[in-house]
């Protein structure tokens, strides 16, 4: 099945069996020879209009008895969340995964997926990793984000440089064959083996495979780390809790696009998809294998260019060259993009103290070295959301300490939340 055929069943899927779809597609009559030129012109979809729709939105068969209201409670209800950031939910024979993310407000946004989507998800990762290396299993990782080993969350409670000791050492008593880490992770854990002189251990364990997300490490702190980290492959990924993987990096440093289950575009200032190679737009994504909560033309507001033709390792997939931010998103004196920083921190607040309920925030950088907070928050925990504010920032921000935070319990700004992207960061300095 080609590309147009792939697409066209899934919009056949989505108009027989989605509310919200059917109404999408109601004026048009899409076949192979017009699908993409309809494809074009159809609207982007954000988190936004997926929450206003919820209920016609995902699939009718969970939690059918629950209308509109009850269901966006229930998505975000943070209560029983795991460390990984999901629920298992059982709805009759069903098992069901929710799974939290953050948006670009910083704000969490929960994704309802089956088992069998899952399980796809995990396939294809599986899959990349195991290019690199066969002796690479699920239960041979380790995972630095989204940690499964009960020691390794433990050290995640609290932060610090004995935590980064303690993960060292739990490392260099494994033999885990590949890891998985954001650059920021492994870059203070390499620090760490440094500072103890702890490299000649850790050069025992037979990693085939360091696995970077969130952001690439360069090219010259990755020849220090193999001098650490002998055996292994460098390679980074490109996703999110959507649909996991985006692309994937292949040995000749290129992100090829995860084609096996998701059609992945740009777009224009005017929502328009860029064809031609190597001219910047916005990623929308389109899953052929999500159905519990579909993503057609979904919008996630990274940017990059798009690079076509078969590459020297034989992957023809198309391959994504990832952007940074807009100037304004900038955090100036800084190596940082607030908006991507931000969302990450805010999502620990979130996820781990939920209690201080942010219910909205913009963070603008007012001077060199100034920001001042907007936020909205529950009144007994403001002091807890300063020190967790400042705690992270320092801890995930190079530099910090240099900076002057200015706490305003009031949102003066008008959202709209229909928009395709409302930015919790700001810089009025460029």
């Amino acid at each position: 099945m080609n590309s147009n055929e792939r697409l066209l069943n899934l919009i056949n899927k989505l108009k027989n069996n989605n509310p919200y779809f059917k109404e999408y597609f109601k004026d048009f009559d899409i076949n192979l020879e017009n699908i993409e030129s309809i494809y074009d012109s159809l609207p982007i979809i954000n988190k936004a209009e997926v929450e206003h729709n919820l209920r016609e939105y995902i699939v009718s068969d969970f939690k059918s008895e629950l209308g509109q209201d009850e269901l966006l409670k229930l998505f975000h209800d943070m209560s029983d969340i795991s460390w990984n950031h999901d629920r298992t939910i059982v709805d009759g024979n069903k098992k069901w995964i929710l799974e939290t993310t953050t948006g670009t407000t910083g704000k969490p946004f929960t994704v309802l997926k089956n088992q069998i989507e899952k399980f796809t998800e995990s396939k294809y990762l599986m899959k990349c990793r195991r290019n690199v290396s066969d002796e690479i299993l699920w239960d041979n990782g380790f995972l630095l984000l989204e940690p499964r080993d009960e020691y390794l969350k433990k050290c995640f409670r609290d932060v610090n440089k004995k935590s980064h000791f303690n993960i060292m050492k739990h490392l260099g008593e494994s033999e885990a064959k590949w890891l998985l880490a954001t650059a920021l992770q492994i870059r203070k854990l390499f620090d760490s083996i440094l500072e103890n002189n702890y490299g000649e251990q850790i050069s025992r364990i037979p990693i085939k495979l360091v696995e970077t997300t969130s952001q690439k490490l360069f090219p010259d702190e990755i020849e220090s780390m193999k001098k650490v980290f002998k055996s292994a492959t460098f390679l980074s990924q490109y996703g999110c809790r959507e649909f996991w993987n985006i692309a994937y990096e292949c040995k000749c440093g290129k992100m090829h696009v995860n084609n096996d289950y998701l059609r992945v575009d740009l777009i224009d200032d005017h929502g328009k998809i860029i064809r031609d190679e190597g001219i910047v737009g916005e990623v929308i994504v389109t899953s052929y294998a999500h159905l519990s909560m579909p993503f057609f033309k979904y919008y996630l507001g990274d940017r990059g260019k798009m690079h076509y033709g078969e590459c020297e390792c034989g992957n023809c997939a198309p391959w994504i060259e990832l952007q940074p931010g807009r100037d304004k998103q900038k955090l100036v004196n800084t190596d940082y993009y607030g908006s991507e920083v931000y969302r990450k921190i805010l999502r620990y607040i979130n996820f781990h103290m939920s209690y201080i309920d942010i219910q909205k925030i913009k963070i603008i950088q007012t001077e060199d070295y100034k920001l001042v907070v907007y936020a909205v928050v529950n009144e007994q925990y403001k002091k807890k959301f300063e020190d967790e504010f400042i705690k992270n920032s320092i801890y995930n921000i190079q530099g910090f300490n240099k900076f002057n935070v200015e706490f305003v319990y009031e949102y003066p700004f008008i959202d709209d939340d229909r928009a395709l992207k409302n930015e919790i960061f700001e810089n009025k300095l460029l």
